[in-house]
């Protein structure tokens, strides 16, 4: 009997020993209460008009600034903004103007010369057919008329030639046989029968010259000429189809040489009018009242290509047709926000919120969701304006930070989001736990998630406590 009270004394020692060496396990209670959602987004101050300005000349580049506003300055309807350097422009302007006195003569020549030539290839149209018409006549002329005359003129004389020396040889023999009767010849026939000797000498002479010159003529002289005409009428037919042919080819070459220089006197003179046009946008007026702001505005953000601390100063270029200058509108202003798309889903207009100025925090603005761009400005940022209940003294270009409640639950049931577990996403438990009773499975219904704990729609109740782990 001792022993064995001895055995239950040492087993009620050890049983106490090992409760009090095992931790109870960590249990959180299901409350009630506020169950909210905050998201804090980034934005910056912009007005809602905002006049753009920016100098499109029409030719003139070389944009020096000579003069400037300083940024941040207060702007009246009318006064001077910046004015740019003109000696340049100016002594272009001259110089053009002389290109187009020049270019004016230069058409003036030309259209001179296009109405005297249109005169002048009239007159040598008409001369060329009149030479023609005059060199087929003559040649005409030389084939029916003057060659057969020429042939017949060259055969007479041979035939002129051949009677006189018959002539001269029948004179001849009659007075020798006149003479050969006389028994005694006189020294004064001697001389006329000399003489009649020398006249048919001489006949015969002329006989043969006349002969070598019908050869001439027929085989030589009159081929040749005949092929002189023929060529030269050939080349007058020639040179008349090409004036013919030239005529308005020349014409119409002057014709386009006329306007080829009056499109570039055209030109010029547009030119020398863009250049003055270009010369009165030098100088830039505000066309409204505002505050005026160096560079462009793109989302909130101000961008200058000034060398001074991206504000433009004197001596700086600009690019023509680049924005340059902003006049902006103070009184109606809104905050721009490049929205994470995270938070895409959980904003919705007019939701409310606070923003406060990162440069003075201890200004703080209600704001309201205006609207929200579902189409992404870029990778994964969206475009989301934010309406400033009270928008006083608020500049353009501030940034801020704007917290903003995306959901509240005044009497929500949650727990910690480590108490909630699940296995595939689908369905959600806790471990319920009660007095004398080991932990219980419980399916719940989730809501939201945020900061750690988890709304819980079903399944547990005010008061319950759940596992924190496992068990």
């Amino acid at each position: 009997m001792r022993s064995l009270v001895c055995f239950l004394f040492v087993f009620n020692v050890a049983s106490v020993a090992y409760s009090q060496d095992t931790a109870a396990p960590v249990t959180h209670e299901v409350t009630r209460g506020l169950f909210n959602i905050d998201i804090e987004v980034a934005g910056v101050i912009e007005s809602r008009r905002v006049n753009e300005i920016s100098i499109r000349t029409h030719s003139w580049s070389a944009l020096e600034i000579d003069a400037i506003l300083d940024q941040g300055v207060n702007v009246k309807k009318g006064d001077m903004l910046v004015r740019f350097k003109t000696d340049e422009l100016v002594e272009a302007i001259d110089d053009l103007k002389y290109e187009c006195e020049l270019a004016r003569f230069d058409l003036n020549t030309l259209e001179l010369e296009l109405a005297e030539n249109s005169q002048t290839l009239e007159m040598d149209q008409q001369l060329s057919e009149r030479s023609l018409s005059r060199a087929e006549e003559d040649f005409e002329y030389f084939v029916n008329v003057e060659r057969p005359l020429s042939e017949k003129s060259a055969r007479d004389s041979v035939k002129n030639s051949q009677w006189s020396v018959e002539n001269a040889q029948d004179e001849l023999e009659q007075l020798r046989l006149m003479y050969t009767e006389d028994e005694l010849v006189e020294a004064s026939e001697a001389i006329v029968l000399k003489r009649a000797e020398r006249q048919l000498e001489q006949a015969k002479n002329w006989l043969e010259r006349a002969e070598i010159s019908l050869k001439r003529t027929l085989e030589t002289d009159l081929p040749r000429s005949f092929e002189t005409r023929q060529n030269d009428l050939d080349r007058l037919r020639l040179q008349h189809i090409k004036t013919r042919s030239a005529r308005p080819i020349s014409l119409e070459r002057q014709k386009v040489a006329v306007e080829r220089a009056t499109f570039a006197l055209n030109r010029k003179l547009e030119k020398l009018n863009k250049l003055k046009q270009d010369l009165d946008m030098m100088t830039v007026v505000a066309p409204v009242d505002g505050v005026l702001y160096h560079g462009k505005c793109n989302r909130g953000k101000w961008s200058a290509s000034g060398s001074g601390n991206g504000q433009l100063k004197v001596g700086d270029a600009v690019t023509r047709g680049t924005v340059i200058l902003s006049i902006v509108d103070t009184s109606d202003v809104f905050i721009r926000c490049d929205l994470d798309e995270q938070h895409l889903g959980s904003l919705t207009e007019g939701m409310k919120g606070k923003a406060t100025l990162t440069g003075f925090p201890d200004r703080k603005a209600e704001v309201s969701v205006e609207s929200v761009n579902y189409i992404p400005v870029s990778d994964g940022r969206f475009d989301c304006k934010i309406k400033i209940e009270q928008s006083a003294n608020l500049m353009p270009g501030l940034n801020c930070k704007i917290k903003l409640r995306v959901f509240e639950d005044k009497n929500a049931l949650s727990l910690p989001s480590s108490s909630v577990f699940t296995d595939d996403e689908t369905e959600y438990y806790v471990y319920r736990v009660r007095q004398a009773s080991a932990p219980q499975r419980v399916v719940v219904q989730i809501g939201k998630s945020h900061d750690g704990r988890t709304q819980i729609s079903s399944g547990v109740a005010a008061g319950d406590r759940v596992l924190q782990e496992k068990p």
